[in-house]
């Protein structure tokens, strides 16, 4: 088990799951022996003074039939079958395979960015010629110049559909 200090959020996120299942009224004892753990823990997780170890977190996530991302960090869709709300997220699910596999490998030519300029694999993803920049850029105005690059030809691709 991590200890951190007060983890609010996941306090918080534990404490409707508890309740969601029906079990707000069950005492410590009780519920850490449902989850599999001590009351101890148990009241660590619902104060948010712990979070629980990644084995802890799977058996949780599996009672609760919640992700463990979102068990720990609040991330990503909380229950099997939700879809993120990003609309992004939707345009991409809705591709056909092959223009996925264009996205998939606009984000790994992403990944290998650490230069101060756009990789060639990003020069000419999907047949669009991403221009050179003109002198090196920082890291910050890489990425949202390589973002945004990526956020058109992604809307070139979905048009082309």
């Amino acid at each position: 088990m991590a200890k951190f200090n007060k983890d609010i959020e996941f306090s918080n996120r534990f404490r409707k799951l508890v309740a969601d299942k029906g079990w707000g009224g069950l005492n410590r004892i009780e519920l850490g022996k449902r989850l599999g753990t001590s009351s101890t823990c148990a009241t660590f997780y619902m104060n948010g003074d712990r979070l629980p170890a990644i084995d802890q977190a799977r058996i949780i996530s599996k009672i609760f039939n919640v992700y463990v991302e979102w068990l720990l960090t609040g991330q990503g869709p909380m229950r099997p079958g939700e879809e993120i709300s990003d609309p992004l997220y939707a345009e991409i699910r809705s591709l056909s395979p092959e223009h996925r596999a264009i996205i998939e490998s606009t984000i790994a030519a992403l990944n290998k960015t650490e230069q101060n300029h756009l990789t060639p694999e990003l020069k000419n993803v999907g047949g669009e010629i991403i221009p050179e920049p003109s002198q090196p850029l920082q890291a910050q105005d890489r990425r949202e110049t390589t973002l945004s690059s990526y956020h058109a030809m992604l809307r070139q691709t979905c048009k082309a559909r």
